[in-house]
């Protein structure tokens, strides 16, 4: 099963782009220097959105505003203009400020309460105990798909299962593929997972096998079509990033995508409101069954 959805068009520029926070104008000369400010906000938004291929209209407006603002006096400019052209000018620039968009935050078996609600609760009921069909959308750096199989094997049911991680950051796909990651990155490695990593000089690599049990994907999920049949779906920390409209379209999808009786986990601080309009209902705060067709 797919969906079908259609990138950001020019002519929904207007009811999507980030509004400024400016105080209210005092003159003419105030007013059209802010209408030229916003003007020129306007357009690098949808220039960013075209070359970059993230649909950063998704991102709730204020946070995508001040980051940017950020980027921008980093770079020493004063305009929007003069920013865009700083960027076409500087490759090195533009690819740094696309991966500082994507916020790519992860860690093994994170919020280990999550996890043993999962392990006890959901797991054992999923694809009648065999080997079942996963998605972690937004898996930074592979930590989540990794604590997966790890649950799996542990379980006897990793081969044969299809576990699947994606991300924007084409950076944290590399490291995700190869599986390394620094201690110091992870504060403090989870002792189940040892038997699947070699330490040496504070840097754990897992094991090919467990590299091999995961596939991963560089791709935006607000610009693709997906299939469906999933029994489990990750979401954990993507939606709070996300505007209201952004996260009814993503959960309308991630829903349908779902087979009947499989799971949608989102994160601790996340809530789908009105699940039962989705074909969900809920089993944990933070966990949601298909129940529809």
């Amino acid at each position: 099963m797919t969906d079908n959805f259609k990138p950001l068009s020019a002519a929904g520029l207007p009811a999507r782009v980030a509004k400024l926070s400016t105080p209210a104008p005092r003159g003419e000369a105030a007013a059209e220097a802010i209408d030229e400010e916003e003007a020129g906000w306007n357009g690098f938004c949808l220039w960013l959105a075209t070359v970059s291929n993230i649909d950063i209209f998704a991102y709730k407006s204020h946070q995508l505003h001040q980051r940017l603002v950020i980027r921008r006096q980093l770079a020493g400019v004063e305009s929007w203009a003069d920013y865009r052209r700083h960027l076409l000018d500087c490759p090195q620039a533009f690819a740094r400020l696309r991966e500082s968009l994507v916020t790519s935050v992860s860690s093994f078996f994170r919020d280990p309460e999550q996890w043993q609600v999962l392990e006890s609760r959901v797991l054992p009921r999923l694809a009648g105990g065999g080997p079942l069909s996963a998605w972690s959308v937004g898996c930074a750096m592979g930590q989540e798909p990794y604590s997966l199989a790890v649950c799996l094997d542990g379980a006897g049911r990793l081969a044969g299962s299809k576990l699947v991680g994606s991300d924007c950051s084409a950076a944290a796909i590399e490291q995700a593929r190869r599986g390394v990651y620094r201690s110091a990155l992870e504060k403090t490695i989870p002792e189940r997972l040892h038997p699947y990593a070699q330490a040496a000089d504070g840097v754990y690599t897992l094991c090919e096998p467990l590299r091999r049990a995961v596939e991963f994907r560089c791709e935006d999920v607000f610009r693709r079509s997906f299939d469906g049949g999933w029994d489990l779906i990750f979401c954990r920390n993507v939606l709070i990033y996300l505007n209201e409209g952004a996260q009814r379209r993503l959960l309308r999808r991630l829903a349908h995508a779902l087979r009947p009786g499989g799971v949608l986990f989102v994160g601790r601080s996340e809530r789908v409101t009105q699940p039962e309009v989705l074909g969900l209902a809920v089993t944990t705060p933070y966990l949601y069954r298909r129940v529809a067709p």
